[in-house]
């Protein structure tokens, strides 16, 4: 399995995503151009409403 980027990881934890569909999801995000860049621009929005005060009980994101 290659190596898993720290906010899919994150992503994994905070939707309870199990095991066995972890490894295809990582497979289909790191190989696939837009949806990687989509994926990337959602984590981004969610620390910028995190920052903000919106989203304070997803203390999921505090450990990255």
């Amino acid at each position: 399995m290659p190596h898993i980027p720290k906010e899919i990881l994150v992503f994994y934890e905070l939707y309870n995503i199990p095991n066995i569909y972890r490894e295809i999801m990582t497979e289909i995000i790191m190989n696939n151009r837009l949806l990687r860049k989509t994926f990337n621009q959602m984590l981004l929005y969610i620390q910028e409403q995190k920052s903000q005060q919106v989203f304070s009980e997803w203390e999921v994101l505090n450990r990255s």
